[in-house]
């Protein structure tokens, strides 16, 4: 080994992922796969253990390593969420309280066409969706309403 390991990425970018928080992105700490741990763990291979060179899968140390990789997962995937976890704990300390959820309120335009010209009602509890980042948002009336389709000439 060339280098000591905790300089090994301290040239690298950071990599941002989503988050909580102003900027809505947080550093992602660790690479929190396995096949990232295990890489890491066979890079290193040569280093600590140099007589190690057959990495067949039927040899017992790579079946350690892989077993290694799936038990460091969810570890690693607890690690990025830090500073989430962190920036809550901080924002707790100063007294800062999460609102409680609340439902969502939107305008909605209804455009009906029907053969008769006349106003068509749409009863309370319709629900339409719109297509968000995180899936589909579903809106659901509160009353009854009518949709004309009559438009407005002047305000």
């Amino acid at each position: 080994m060339t280098d000591v390991w905790w300089a090994r990425d301290s040239d690298e970018e950071a990599r941002m992922v989503p988050g909580p928080g102003p900027s809505g992105v947080q550093p992602e700490l660790v690479e929190a796969t396995r096949e990232a741990v295990r890489g890491a763990v066979r890079d290193r291979i040569p280093g600590y253990t140099p007589d190690w060179t057959s990495f067949d899968r039927q040899d017992a140390g790579v079946a350690l390593v892989r077993l290694f990789g799936t038990q460091a997962e969810p570890v690693l995937l607890r690690v990025n969420r830090l500073p989430e976890k962190i920036l809550a704990e901080h924002l707790n300390t100063a007294g800062v309280r999460r609102r409680p959820a609340t439902a969502a309120a939107a305008l909605l335009e209804f455009t009906v066409k029907p053969p008769d010209g006349a106003s068509v009602l749409v009863p309370a509890g319709f629900q339409a969706a719109a297509t968000g980042t995180g899936g589909d948002v579903v809106y659901e009336t509160d009353q009854d309403l009518y949709a004309t389709p009559a438009t407005l000439s002047v305000l």
